[in-house]
Order: C-alpha cells, then sequence, then structure tokens
C-alpha cells in the first residue's frame, strides 16, 4: 500500500511533498524487493518528470532513485519508454547534475533502443566535448574526474558500437587514454568523432582515422605509419583482424603510436 499512496504524492503533490516522496522512494528502491514493484506500478514516468522540471531540493533524490532502480532490467526499458533519455541528455548538455545523470545514461546504453534514441539525440558529440571539458577541469577531485569520463566512455562507446562487433573497443582505448598526447607532449594531439568516423591527431606526426563500416562489420582504418588497411571482426578472436597479416586492431596501434611517440601505450 505505501508505494501507490508515495507515487500519487509523486505526481499530485506540492513540490515539498513531491521532493519527500521522491526520498522516500529512493530509500525503498535500495531494497532489491521494492524495484519490481515500483517498476510495475509506473514509478518511473513520475520520477522523471521531476527530474525534468528541475526542483533543485529533489534532483539528488530522483537521480538516485532511478538509478536504482534502472538496476533491473525490466526497468531500464520502461525508463527508456518514459523518456528518460530524451530527459537525461538535455540535463546533462545543459550541466545540469552530470555526475548524478551520467551512471544513469550508462546504466540505460546497455538497451539497444535506448542506444538508438541516444544516437538519434546527439549522445556522442555532446559527450566527447564533455570528455574534453572534464580533462580541462582544474577543481574537479581526480577521483570524480576518472568516474565521470568512465561513465562517458561507457555511453559513447555503446552508441557507437550500436551492436556486437561495432567499432567500440577502439573508441574506448583511445577515449580512456586522451591523457596520452600530455604524457608524450604532443602539440596538436586531438581526438574527434563524428558521421561513425574516429580521427586521432598526433600533431605533425600524422593523423590516424578510423571509419566504422556497420553492414560488412568492419573498421577502415587510414594510418601515418602503415596506410590504409581494412579489419574484419572475428569472432572467434574476438577483435578486429587484418586478414592479410592476421594483425589485431589494437595491437597494431600499440605498435605503430609507440613508433611514432617513443611511448608505450596499452589499449587492449
Amino acid at each position: 500500500m505505501v508505494i501507490p499512496l508515495l507515487l500519487d504524492a509523486l505526481r499530485f503533490g506540492t513540490t515539498e511533498t513531491r521532493t519527500n516522496a521522491a526520498a522516500t522512494l529512493f530509500t525503498l528502491s535500495a531494497l532489491d524487493s521494492n524495484k519490481s514493484p515500483i517498476g510495475k506500478s509506473g514509478g518511473l514516468k513520475p520520477l522523471i518528470d521531476l527530474l525534468e522540471e528541475g526542483h533543485s531540493l529533489a534532483m539528488k533524490d530522483v537521480a538516485s532513485a532511478i538509478f536504482n532502480l534502472c538496476i533491473q532490467h525490466e526497468n531500464k526499458a520502461r525508463a527508456m519508454m518514459d523518456g528518460a533519455v530524451r530527459v537525461l541528455l538535455n540535463k546533462t548538455k545543459n550541466r545540469v547534475h552530470v555526475d548524478e545523470l551520467l551512471p544513469i545514461l550508462a546504466m540505460l546504453s546497455s538497451n539497444q533502443k535506448a542506444v538508438e534514441e541516444m544516437e538519434d539525440l546527439g549522445a556522442v558529440s555532446c559527450l566527447l566535448t564533455l570528455i574534453k571539458e572534464n580533462k580541462l577541469c582544474p577543481n574537479k577531485k581526480t577521483g570524480l574526474k576518472k568516474r565521470r569520463t568512465k561513465n562517458m566512455v561507457v555511453v559513447v562507446v555503446e552508441v557507437v558500437a550500436g551492436c556486437e562487433g561495432g567499432g567500440g573497443d577502439g573508441v574506448r582505448a583511445f577515449l580512456e587514454r586522451e591523457e596520452y598526447g600530455d604524457s608524450v607532449d604532443i602539440d596538436g594531439f586531438d581526438i574527434d568523432y563524428g558521421n561513425q568516423v574516429l580521427t586521432v591527431k598526433f600533431g605533425s606526426l600524422g593523423t590516424y582515422v578510423l571509419n566504422k563500416q556497420t553492414p560488412n562489420r568492419q573498421i577502415w582504418m587510414s594510418s601515418p605509419v602503415s596506410g590504409p588497411s581494412r579489419f574484419d571482426w572475428d569472432r572467434t578472436a574476438e577483435g578486429w583482424i587484418y586478414r592479410r597479416t592476421k594483425a589485431k586492431l589494437l595491437e597494431t596501434l600499440e605498435n605503430e603510436i609507440e613508433q611514432l611517440c617513443g611511448e608505450p601505450i596499452k589499449l587492449s
């Protein structure tokens, strides 16, 4: 009986009542036994609505409750159907409670329909911008910056990959190691992703371009060291393989980048 009463308060109460109801739902949602009843009772929609309205006192409890509920697979689908992806991305684009909302986006990115919606709403370009901002922010604690970056990388990888063999491993490897450019003091080091093309600039040393070919399950690479090549997804090896030489994509990149920059990098 408690859950329906809380949801009524969340839907129809005053701002203070809704804020208190969200806090109580956050507490209840921490218990696995409550996740399914809250989800089946339609609890995600009023939480998402309150999140969209942006009442400052309720934001953290609302975000935490949605996160707890979406740990359950069925609730991820419910959250996506109730408009969570659009609301979360809009708040993130506006730099509102980013650290609370990114873990929810990361969790939802395991849902294929949510991933498709993220791609339609421009999640990749938004999060790549945030990754660069996060790297440059001097006031963020190191642990918080790493958690934020990790969550953004998870979302970007899932959106870029889209399906098995979609190219996410290469993107993940580079995004998580954008600080490599600083460690080897490369002027002009930059990473960009758009229209299924990943571009990694090593300043005057050259530029890598990795182009995802989803229908063919291939990655086409243009390298300043080895030139053009095409890598196919190999289920047995669970990696991208250049069939002429049997070389793996990430190992090839590791060897070539070390050759270019004189500093080892671990991508695989």
